[in-house]
């Protein structure tokens, strides 16, 4: 498997939803935050997708349960461990 135990990516982001409020409702739902979190830009458009890194895979884990399925402002989060890139 080429999944990173500790890294999740979040698919499915309303382009209206910033990184602040992504994180807030993370803390509201209970949920361990991230130590980094960024989201992903292309050609410096927002297009629904970020990345976080957690100290641990069960606070990786925790969140991948706790917010995968979640609907933000009309549209269901998609959350799944990020996957290593090819060589590395």
């Amino acid at each position: 498997d080429d999944a990173i135990p500790n890294a999740i990516v979040v698919k499915n982001i309303n382009f209206a939803i910033k990184r602040e409020t992504l994180l807030q409702t993370m803390s509201d739902l209970g949920l361990p935050l991230p130590y980094a979190f960024n989201y992903h830009f292309d050609g410096g458009v927002f297009r629904g997708l970020a990345f976080g890194n957690f100290r641990t895979p069960e606070e990786a884990a925790r969140v991948i349960i706790g917010l995968n399925g979640i609907t933000l402002l009309g549209r269901p989060l998609k959350v799944e461990y990020k996957k290593a890139l090819p060589g590395t």
